[in-house]
């Protein structure tokens, strides 16, 4: 009997664990996006070893915003994070993922059409 009281336990603590790490993540996609410099972008190729890149988060925001924002749904992958936030919410606090999932794909689907 203790062994399953034990694992529940590692299973909520893998849970929790999760949707902090998805959740970080999507504070730091949402920072190199808000970082990005729509007057001069600093392109991916355009970075060289020994160029600084002026940006938030440094080099990987460079990579990350310039990804997102520029070959992908440009400016409206700001909702990215926004969904990655929500399902990290949901997972972390045991709610309805399905709800969460639908209202994700609306979001997305909103972000692509426009």
């Amino acid at each position: 009997m203790k062994k399953n009281k034990k694992h529940i336990i590692n299973k909520f603590k893998e849970r929790e664990a999760w949707s902090i790490i998805i959740f970080i993540f999507s504070i730091i996609i949402f920072l190199s996006i808000i970082g990005y410099n729509f007057e001069s972008p600093v392109h991916i190729s355009s970075l060289e070893s020994n160029e600084k890149a002026n940006h938030l988060l440094g080099r990987f925001g460079v990579i990350i915003s310039d990804f997102l924002v520029t070959r992908t749904i440009g400016i409206f992958s700001i909702v990215l994070p926004i969904i990655m936030s929500m399902l990290a919410y949901a997972v972390f606090s045991r709610k309805e993922i399905l709800k969460y999932i639908k209202k994700s794909i609306f979001l997305l689907l909103i972000a692509i059409a426009l």
